[in-house]
């Protein structure tokens, strides 16, 4: 049996050696692809490049290359350059012959393109246009052996990232292994457990594609992701780039835990540790030893700490916080604000020149307030024309933003009794301040342009700039006072374009606080350099619009304005907030071309919208200037509008006089108050005394309300009765019973309230009769009083008989 199955072999094998060689050669091609190309037109080699490089990374072939098979596919990124970022090498087998081409038809062109490729050349030969760069868009490409289409080449697209950005929740960037960039696909991060990543990934052609991330879509913006640990502490997250006809790619994060650090210890300390203010930390130099919970440690660099304050250092900065994972150290400096002195009440810091002002400017803005500090002049200073004011914004900001946006200055200055000199055309001292204090010191300026002391007095509610929160200052809990200003005299010479010291739209609660301070004789307030009126309005000797209270106060000074024009304050800034002006005095020239117009203060605060407005406090003041306005001008006050005032706002215009000489055109006149919108139990006016010759024909130049319930009050007058104590008299404003007074203030009792030197003017001041005509009601009996009124710069005293008068 065996015999005959090798006969049979034997017998086939010599039928097939009788065969054609031809016969032979083709039997394979009904087996596969590998021999589809003819063997004369084959190449040994057909690669393709992303450039003409032949180290320029390659764009593989699949299936991989073989001689005999023609068709293929070529996956190309989208980013790849269309024209000369694909390029082709080509090499003829052995025993195949043929000049060798590619043929495709450009993108955009109608014309097909036939590009020789020399065989074996080192460098490849660019296939440009092809297809276009940031495209989805594909080709087709031929390669022609001879006149043989001898491959076909499919060119596919694929979708990519340009970048992948990871974060923690905390936004510290999250470090992939290795570096992202093209052609890599997989990456692995360590990470805390607890932490949740943000991915932002970056499409190449972002217009076209769609990227997921773990399956879920990726929108403009960050993608949270949670990572979901397995046994072994590790996770994944794979982000996905597709778009249009484009082959997807996957991006794989391999996520691996890291320890938790239980602490941190500073082994090398950085190269600097003592700074000058306004200098940055720098870290260089310094490393730490972190100590993790699998007991492992590590040695970590500068670069990746954290320190703060990472804004500009200041005096006040005595260490840095060091955090590396949550783990926290400190690092002790030293920072020179560059003054002598520590800044204590018993070493303050010295202020010796400009330069010195200069150095505290620059400590201020970049956020040291000196809140508790304290400094002395020690010098008379000069200052320059190009000074600029202590207390800014902060960065990039235009609004002070309640408080919040503030960088003021909240020390003491002692001036020592020096004298602070300001160029012609130059700003004050101060911008911002908060809570500051200055004393004892001059100022002279040919031409200050803006206030004498401080530029920047508006709404401020602290750091926090919330009025209800906070340890707040003097009124209100939220509202800081602003500074006390003591012993500061303007000299003589100076010309202030602006309200006095200080003045703007502050908060009620933004209490500015002056005692013993002087403006001389010779000094203009609200002027231009040459003198004349700057045309302004809201302007006083020592503040325009303003909130706090004056004590002791004397100017001589020529103050110009058109409207709230006063020779010690101009306008009471709010309707809520203390305004006081306390044994002030004012011997100097009150000029305004408009309304509202003081001796001493031009208007209490006027405004529809507070009818209830706490009045003005004027007690124990002398005023022996001139005084010219338009209408509402008073020896003492210009105007006060409160409808009816409550007991959180009494007024009191109590014990002031007036021997200065008025001048106005209007009705509202007054040798004491130009206007005096309404009286009852919370207006107290009371004992103050003018000059007959002042040229007011009556104390109170007009009242248009007067709650009392005193039955038998005058009628000439004018003015409106009503009695809260019985009813409310449907008037805007009056809104509460009960605030009635007592008297007959424009009568009777007129005298009480203000009283002219000119003894047949005697009892009725206020037009409540002719003069010399008896009171309404019998009194009888001597009042005698002696006032001390200043006549030009001296005081005069007089006594006052009263008569003895019938019924």
């Amino acid at each position: 049996m065996k015999k005959r199955i090798i006969s049979l072999l034997l017998a086939l094998v010599l039928a097939v050696s009788l065969l054609p060689v031809s016969a032979v050669a083709e039997a394979p091609a009904s087996l596969g692809a590998a021999q589809e190309v003819p063997a004369d037109k084959q190449l040994s080699q057909l690669v393709f490049r992303n450039g003409m490089m032949a180290t320029a990374a390659e764009f593989p072939l699949e299936p991989q290359f073989e001689p005999g098979r023609k068709a293929y596919t070529v996956v190309v990124p989208d980013t790849v350059n269309g024209l000369n970022g694909f390029a082709a090498w080509a090499t003829l087998a052995d025993g195949a012959s043929g000049k060798i081409t590619a043929n495709y038809t450009p993108v955009g062109v109608s014309n097909a393109m036939k590009i020789t490729l020399t065989s074996g050349k080192a460098n490849g030969q660019p296939l440009g246009r092809l297809f276009a760069a940031n495209d989805f868009v594909g080709n087709t490409l031929q390669i022609n052996v001879g006149d043989v289409t001898a491959y076909e080449i499919t060119v596919v697209r694929c979708a990519t990232l340009k970048s992948l950005a990871v974060t923690d929740q905390n936004s510290n960037a999250l470090e992939l292994t290795p570096a992202f960039k093209s052609g890599t696909y997989d990456y692995s991060l360590h990470m805390d457990k607890d932490a949740t990543l943000q991915i932002t990934p970056a499409a190449s052609v972002p217009q076209s594609a769609q990227v997921t991330v773990n399956g879920t879509k990726w929108e403009n913006g960050d993608t949270s992701v949670k990572p979901e640990w397995n046994a072994q502490k590790t996770a994944s997250v794979v982000v996905e780039v597709s778009g249009g006809a484009a082959q997807s790619t996957k991006y794989t994060l391999t996520l691996t835990q890291e320890p938790e650090v239980e602490r941190i210890e500073i082994v090398t300390l950085p190269v600097k540790t003592a700074y000058n203010s306004g200098d940055m930390f720098d870290a260089t130099g310094m490393t730490v030893k972190a100590y993790f919970t699998d007991s492992s440690e590590k040695i970590i660099g500068s670069d990746a700490l954290t320190c703060s304050p990472t804004g500009p250092l200041t005096s006040v900065i005595k260490e840095i916080e060091v955090a590396y994972k949550g783990a926290k150290t400190t690092q002790k400096i030293t920072v020179s604000c560059g003054l002598s002195g520590t800044g204590t009440s018993e070493d303050p810091y010295l202020l010796q020149s400009e330069e010195d002002f200069a150095r505290l400017r620059r400590e201020v803005s970049y956020g040291n307030s000196f809140k508790g500090s304290y400094f002395k002049i020690t010098q008379d200073v000069i200052f320059s024309a190009d000074w600029e004011p202590i207390g800014c914004l902060k960065d990039g900001v235009s609004s002070a933003e309640n408080g919040i946006n503030m960088l003021p200055f909240s020390g003491n200055i002692d001036g020592g009794g020096k004298i602070l000199t300001f160029a012609a055309g130059s700003k004050p001292l101060f911008n911002y301040v908060r809570e500051a204090s200055v004393s004892s010191f001059k100022i002279y300026a040919p031409y200050m342009d803006g206030y004498a002391l401080v530029d920047q007095y508006t709404v401020d509610y602290g750091e926090d700039g919330r009025y209800s929160d906070g340890t707040g200052g003097s009124y209100a809990p939220g509202a800081p006072d602003t500074i006390n200003i003591s012993r500061v005299t303007l000299l003589s010479g100076s010309i202030i374009k602006n309200g006095g010291f200080i003045g703007g739209f502050a908060s009620g609660g933004n209490t500015v606080n002056m005692t013993d301070c002087v403006v001389e004789k010779g000094v203009k307030i609200g002027c231009n350099a040459d003198g004349t009126s700057a045309e302004g309005s809201h302007v006083g000797s020592f503040a325009g619009m303003v909130s706090g209270t004056f004590k002791d106060c004397v100017s001589y000074a020529e103050v110009y304005g058109v409207n709230r024009v006063g020779g010690i304050i101009g306008y009471k800034g709010q309707s809520m907030g203390f305004f006081n002006v306390l044994d002030c005095a004012f011997y100097g020239k009150v000029v305004a071309s408009g309304d509202y117009v003081g001796g001493i203060v031009g208007s209490g605060y006027s405004a529809p919208s507070a009818p209830n407005t706490m009045c003005v406090v004027i007690k124990n003041c002398k005023s022996g200037g001139t005084v010219t306005g338009k209408d509402y001008v008073g020896g003492i006050l210009g105007n006060e509008s409160a409808v009816q005032c409550w007991d959180n706002g009494i007024g009191e215009i109590f014990k002031n006089s007036f021997d200065g000489k008025l001048t106005a055109s209007g009705d509202h006149v007054g040798g004491i108050i130009g206007n005096m919108t309404s009286l009852n139990k919370y207006t107290i006016v009371e004992g103050n005394y003018y000059s007959a010759q002042c040229s007011a024909v009556r104390g109170i130049g007009s009242v248009q309300y007067v709650d009392t319930n005193c039955a038998s009050h005058e009628t000439a007058s004018g003015a409106i009765y009503f009695d809260t104590s019985k009813a409310l008299p449907g008037i805007t404003g009056v809104e509460f019973k009960n605030h009635n007074r007592t008297d007959d203030p424009l009568g009777k009792d007129a005298v009480k309230l203000c009283r002219s030197t000119n003894e047949s003017l005697l009892p009725d001041d206020n037009s409540a009769g002719t003069p010399g005509n008896t009171p309404a009601t019998g009194d009888t009996g001597v009042l005698v009083w002696v006032i001390a009124l200043p006549v030009t710069a001296l005081a005069a005293a007089f006594v006052l008989k009263r008569k003895e008068r019938e019924a």
